[in-house]
């Protein structure tokens, strides 16, 4: 027997739940503190009139002469011992005085490679024993491993996302969101806290690939002042200057460009994921409802996002409103499968419409992003704008989005199988989850060779993909390496799932560090904030109007139709790196943080009132049934 009994124990489970709710209620809540401080924070800094800018501003010039005066030192000391001192600190003196000239402009890197070549003395100074880079290539201790900074790194992204999906799991919430909300707090505390470890590499993530492009533009020979000038806001100055001329800036900045690259690897494979899980030929048969949803709940959240976009920054261009409108037309369709599943409404009429209507939904929106992407890049290389040029231009962008999608789905599925059974009679450990891995990259280096964007491609190959065409794999445990070691084959989904496990929460977290919580100090992106998510809301609600079929919850299907989740970040995420007009980028960091807050919020809303509407009507109806 038990020490408790069975009443006993269903008290002591009933207590513990409760405790452990309360827990996570509170976690929850200290959660909302960091962020409120983290927002406190700024406000002091901004009142302070950038207190903290301005110290750093008045130690940047300390970080130049100290690290030339340290390669000095160190350049005298190594030709010193290698040519008898004289001659070497002679050469020494040489290289640094270049290297402070160099310094000046902000390339300190520069300064102390030349400092440490003029120690070698071009092997002059080095001495007929002479060992000048001895110490640093031996010495007593071993170097560290390069790669270990990025370990270090990927640990605290993969514990904070893992720690937040948990949270928001047990909260009855989309894991996703609680990835992207534990990003926020991350990107934020270690921005505000410059004491704490890994303060400069959160910078640096925070701004997108603006730090990659300053390098780029260092390589060029472009002065680094000039440089940081051209790729950050005024505030952010001094906090550059400081990294990129520090002791372990180059290094830094490397981390955040493989942290950034892995990133982008994880959003291709979240989109060749969707794909998977999209059946082409199921989408064909949901019908003319699906299809009137669909192009419905692409078309009004497009209008009401320019309309938002066009009201909160009226002098700006229309590519800003066009783009911020295509931001609000794709659904997450994962969200919403989600909710039925956990319903049991999987089955119902409402889910096969929202689900069929959601995967077009996703179409739509690609197509309406490859296009909106390419007018502006065009108009930033000063392509004409005129209304002729512009349509003939749409037109040739759409055609090609068109293309390359029915083309692709068209060869991939004729083909496909051929070159599936083919590739089964190879008998390597893995190469189911190696081919389709192999597909997607191929169809994603295509789209982009064409002009779009390589997770339209991803999402493609994950259409054609399908299971059937991998019947001629053999059980797993057969040489591929491809199933659970009981004779059970493994989809191409349950295989990709690890990989998506451990890559997709890296774009989530980073989507949440570029969340910067100061912009909200001003009160206008609150409302484009609000204007954006309102905006969303009811631009999906249209939905139900075009749904013909009686005895359905129609408000069910908008509201089914509301979470933007992945898709929507990653179009914002996009609109980052799309080039300035006239000096104006199309999503700057304020706009790009409004979006996020629509893509929680929409998020948040849509399972407790798909929950709440869908078992109003399904109980009210058995209700009435009975009696």
């Amino acid at each position: 027997m038990g020490i408790f009994s069975p009443g006993e124990r269903g008290g002591w489970s009933e207590t513990y739940r409760q405790a452990r709710s309360r827990v996570y209620t509170l976690l929850l809540g200290g959660l909302l503190v960091a962020i409120v401080a983290s927002l406190g924070m700024s406000a002091l800094d901004s009142l302070s009139g950038g207190s903290l800018h301005a110290q750093e501003t008045t130690n940047a010039p300390r970080v130049v002469d100290g690290a030339v005066d340290k390669a000095r030192d160190d350049a005298t000391r190594k030709g010193s011992e290698a040519a008898g001192g004289d001659r070497g600190a002679a050469v020494a003196d040489q290289a640094a005085a270049r290297a402070k000239e160099r310094s000046e402009k902000g390339a300190d890197h520069a300064a102390t490679a030349d400092a440490n070549h003029g120690a070698a003395g071009h092997g002059d100074a080095k001495g007929e024993h002479g060992e000048a880079h001895g110490d640093d290539h031996g010495g007593g201790g071993g170097h560290a491993d390069p790669v270990a900074p990025i370990l270090i790194v990927l640990f605290v992204i993969l514990l904070a996302a893992k720690l937040g999906g948990d949270l928001f799991e047990r909260l009855n919430q989309p894991s996703v969101l609680g990835e992207l909300v534990f990003g926020v707090l991350l990107g934020n505390v270690l921005f505000f806290v410059p004491s704490l470890p890994g303060h400069e590499l959160f910078t640096l993530m925070r701004e997108g690939t603006a730090p990659f492009q300053t390098v780029d533009q260092l390589a060029m020979g472009v002065p680094l002042k000039e440089a940081v000038e051209g790729h950050f806001s005024a505030a952010s100055h001094a906090r550059m200057m400081a990294i990129f001329q520090g002791s372990h800036g180059p290094e830094t900045v490397s981390v955040a460009r493989i942290i950034d690259s892995l990133s982008r690897i994880g959003v291709i494979i979240l989109l060749f994921m969707v794909g998977l899980e999209s059946n082409f030929r199921d989408m064909m048969k949901v019908g003319v409802t699906s299809l009137l949803v669909a192009l419905v709940g692409v078309a009004a959240p497009f209008a009401l996002g320019y309309g938002v976009s066009a009201f909160f920054f009226a002098d700006k261009s229309s590519y800003v409103h066009m783009f911020i409108g295509a931001t609000l037309c794709a659904t997450s369709v994962g969200i919403t499968a989600r909710v039925f599943k956990d319903l049991k409404k999987l089955h119902t009429t409402e889910a096969k419409i929202i689900l069929g209507a959601a995967v077009i939904d996703d179409v739509l929106g690609l197509i309406i992003l490859a296009v909106v992407a390419a007018l502006i890049t065009s108009a930033a290389a000063g392509g004409s704008a005129g209304p002729a040029a512009l349509a003939m231009e749409v037109g040739i962008i759409s055609f090609k989005a068109f293309a390359f999608l029915a083309g692709s789905l068209f060869l991939g599925l004729k083909f496909t199988p051929a070159i599936t059974a083919l590739v089964s009679k190879m008998r390597i450990e893995g190469m189911k989850l190696a081919y389709a891995l192999m597909f997607a990259f191929l169809m994603s280096y295509l789209a982009n060779v064409i002009g779009l964007a390589p997770i339209v491609g991803a999402f493609a190959a994950g259409l054609i993909l399908d299971d059937v065409h991998f019947k001629n794999f053999p059980a797993g445990g057969h040489g591929h390496g491809d199933g659970d070691g009981h004779g059970h084959t493994m989809s191409v989904e349950e295989l990709v799932a690890p990989i998506a496990a451990l890559l997709v929460p890296i774009f989530f977290i980073q989507m949440g560090v570029q969340v910067k919580l100061e912009t909200f100090t001003d009160l206008n992106i609150l409302g484009v904030a609000a204007g954006l998510t309102i905006a969303a809301i009811i631009g999906k609600q249209v939905c139900s109007l075009v749904v013909r079929e009686e005895g359905l919850s129609k408000i069910s299907v908008g509201v089914g139709m509301v979470p933007r989740g992945e898709v929507g970040l990653i179009f914002a995420s996009i609109g980052k790196e799309l080039p300035p007009i006239n000096g104006v980028k199309i999503i700057d960091d304020a706009t790009f943080s409004a979006v996020v807050i629509m893509v929680i919020v929409t998020t948040l809303v849509t399972p407790p009132l798909l929950k709440f509407f869908m078992a109003r009507h399904y109980d009210g109806s058995n209700t009435a049934a009975a009696s």
